[in-house]
């Protein structure tokens, strides 16, 4: 049992309305974990059928009716106190206002904010989503103000009822492992977003065009060196492949790779291949564009580190990068327009297309010798 919850309300007369703060805690056919935690007000924040918003509601049942209506109104007053309790706290007699939650300050607090975009982006209330996911609409109003931690099978409902294509569960993943960097939840909302991504890597086939032998090979790595857990390690991957669904959604993928990043024999020579023949069958793709940046272009090549560059629906741009502590969202216009132009400069002269897929067989053939 939840160790924030109260001890159950003594139950009233059955002639007598509950009192409304117990109607979160007795809501029927909910698990424990689905009730509120400390109970809750008839405070309506999320609409519900009355438009009632940010307003305290409170009911009076006549004492001239017959016990049987009296009854009745005590079952209706409850149906409709649970459409419009919300999230607003009610202390002491006192509406409290909801209160503004910073998506920066931690994976928890990016997920809360993310799931109110998502359900509000779909045109459903916290009541609607709740009848939806069979949850009560108290607890995701706690969920969304990051007084509740949420359970991963609340959040697989919710993802799949707000079509949120895997966003909310990377969003749980990082909060939950804390194995993602810093920065790099934000660019994961962006890039489910996107309707066009520009990839360039530099010694490291990237992350989108892994095949799962050479993923996993990095992430094995990392747990030799201590540098992660072994538990950290499957949750990327499990990340990564959520995230490789975009490019079999046929969005437009531009990959540009440096001749290092076909060489560097990740996992081996057997592993390599297997990669190296992903990156050929994914150069065959209709939405994707690979090409690859030789030695040859030495001091020229106009990118020094790697960089993700992606296309928003609005047309407007932003531009991911990290170091070693952390990753970088860029949405400043100004900044992005310079990545972009270095970008399309090192578009023109790495190898063209066919030429790339020749280099990228011919270092294939050369790992099948060795392996």
């Amino acid at each position: 049992m939840n160790g924030n919850l109260r001890p159950a309300p003594e139950r009233p007369h059955p002639h007598q309305p509950a009192p409304l703060a117990h109607v979160a805690d007795e809501r029927p056919g909910l698990p424990v974990d689905h009730q509120l935690a400390g109970g809750g007000g008839a405070v309506g924040n999320d609409g519900g059928p009355f438009g009632f918003r940010g307003m305290l509601c409170s009911f009076t049942v006549r004492s001239d009716l017959s016990p049987t209506c009296n009854q009745h109104r005590h079952w209706q007053l409850r149906s409709e106190a649970l459409q419009v309790s919300s999230c607003d706290d009610f202390k002491d007699g006192t509406l409290m206002p909801r209160r503004t939650i910073d998506p920066t300050s931690s994976p928890l607090h990016a997920f809360a904010v993310q799931l109110a975009r998502s359900r509000e982006a779909g045109g459903l209330t916290q009541v609607a989503l709740g009848r939806e996911i069979s949850y009560s609409n108290v607890y995701i109003s706690n969920v969304e103000g990051a007084k509740q931690a949420p359970s991963l099978k609340f959040v697989e409902l919710a993802d799949s009822a707000l079509q949120a294509n895997g966003t909310l569960l990377l969003l749980y993943w990082s909060w939950r492992t804390g194995s993602l960097l810093p920065g790099f939840p934000e660019y994961l909302r962006r890039e489910r977003e996107a309707i066009g991504v520009r990839i360039f890597d530099i010694d490291l086939v990237s992350g989108m065009l892994q095949e799962p032998s050479y993923s996993a090979a990095y992430e094995s790595a990392a747990v030799r060196r201590g540098d992660s857990t072994q538990e950290q390690a499957d949750e990327r991957l499990a990340l990564l492949a959520q995230r490789q669904l975009k490019m079999s959604n046929g969005a437009p993928v531009h990959a540009v790779l440096d001749e290092a990043a076909l060489r560097r024999p990740i996992g081996g020579p057997l592993v390599m291949v297997r990669q190296l023949r992903h990156l050929e069958a994914l150069s065959e793709m209709p939405n994707v564009v690979l090409q690859i940046s030789p030695y040859g272009l030495a001091e020229d090549r106009p990118l020094s580190h790697p960089v993700t560059i992606l296309t928003l629906p609005n047309r407007a741009l932003v531009g991911y990068t990290e170091t070693l502590q952390r990753g970088y969202l860029e949405q400043d216009a100004d900044t992005v327009s310079k990545w972009v132009g270095r970008y399309d400069r090192l578009q023109v002269d790495a190898l063209g297309q066919r030429a790339s897929l020749t280099l990228i067989c011919a270092v294939r053939k050369e790992m099948e010798r060795h392996a």
